[in-house]
């Protein structure tokens, strides 16, 4: 009965954690549609996002390709959307222009279109520093006049040293075009 009053307490003494930004009214508006048809989101961009606050942000290529972490120098990200192939190439490049990296993603297995936008989710299970949890990660994009927006939604369930934690959080940024 004591370890079912310890467990108890410890459920009860959980955390929660939610934000959500609103679209910011300076950028040019989301284009609106009800289409599951994949927009033309090809061009290139800056690596570097701008937040709502107009400070630099995430970088876009070390969220899609994780595996380009190791590169700093990372300048601009280039997506083709090829709706007859039904893919998407994502490349990054370097300050000189070099192709550092690129990958190809296929409709419907590494992603889909919804409402007009653009979306690519992963998830990841975590075990280490005393943290059990499941991460989601979601990316819906779409083309404005401004460049490419990027909804960013991070959500987690979990616990850390036996407390259960649950958060989801969601962010805006854009992309501007590289010219």
């Amino acid at each position: 009965m004591k370890y079912l009053l310890i467990l108890l307490i410890l459920l009860i003494t959980g955390c929660a954690s939610n934000s959500n930004q609103e679209f910011p009214d300076a950028w040019a508006k989301l284009p609106k549609s009800n289409s599951n048809i994949c927009p033309d989101v090809s061009g290139a961009y800056e690596n570097i996002a701008t937040t709502i606050k107009g400070e630099s942000g995430l970088n876009l290529a070390w969220l899609i390709i994780p595996s380009s972490k190791e590169v700093l120098e990372l300048n601009s990200i280039e997506f083709t959307l090829d709706p007859l192939q039904e893919s998407l190439r994502i490349t990054a490049h370097s300050e000189n222009g070099a192709v550092v990296y690129s990958t190809l993603f296929k409709s419907d297995k590494d992603f889909f279109c919804e409402k007009g936008s653009l979306i690519i989710e992963n998830s990841e299970f975590v075990n280490r520093d005393g943290v059990i949890a499941k991460n989601w990660r979601s990316y819906e994009f779409a083309k404005t006049a401004d460049g490419l927006v990027m909804h960013y939604v991070d959500s987690a369930t979990g616990l850390f040293f036996l407390v259960p934690v649950i958060g989801s959080h969601k962010y805006w940024y854009l992309y501007k075009q590289k010219s």
